[in-house]
């Protein structure tokens, strides 16, 4: 008998599929369905470029397997940042003018964590902090209350 199909946990703007984070725009059928040596967890240009937040949620395919792998069926592959290469001329639909459809990259939310109002800190302490994420343990009376 067969395991069942992992199916994503969605959780925010994220979703985790075998054992990789995604933002919830990039299709699920895609990340079910990575071609051998492309995605995030086989090549090691999709996970550098094609992620954003330290390279912990994925959001495209880099340049070299969007065009070789895909042949820009899923993109016109990532150069890192959230910058999406530009074709002069493509008859396939670029990342965002497709799943990506208006969206600024930069309203991406980090994963799990989020970080404080400026008008929260203290004067004192001017870099930013961040509050500890559901994956950040924060024991109190021997419990794990976040």
């Amino acid at each position: 008998m067969e395991p069942p199909e992992e199916e994503p946990f969605f959780f925010g703007d994220h979703y985790l599929y075998d054992e990789q984070w995604y933002y919830y725009k990039f299709p699920v059928e895609w990340a079910k369905t990575h071609i051998r040596h492309t995605g995030p967890k086989e090549c090691m240009n999709c996970a550098r470029y094609g992620t954003l937040h330290d390279r912990t949620v994925f959001v495209g395919y880099c340049t070299t397997c969007a065009e070789h792998a895909y042949r820009w069926t899923r993109g016109h592959g990532f150069d890192g940042d959230g910058q999406e290469k530009h074709l002069l001329r493509s008859d396939s639909p670029s990342a965002f003018a497709s799943y990506m459809r208006d969206v600024n990259v930069d309203d991406i939310p980090p994963l799990l964590c989020t970080l404080v109002d400026e008008d929260e800190e203290d004067e004192e302490d001017e870099d930013h902090r961040q509050e500890p994420g559901i994956l950040d343990c924060h024991l109190e009376g021997g419990y794990n209350d976040y």
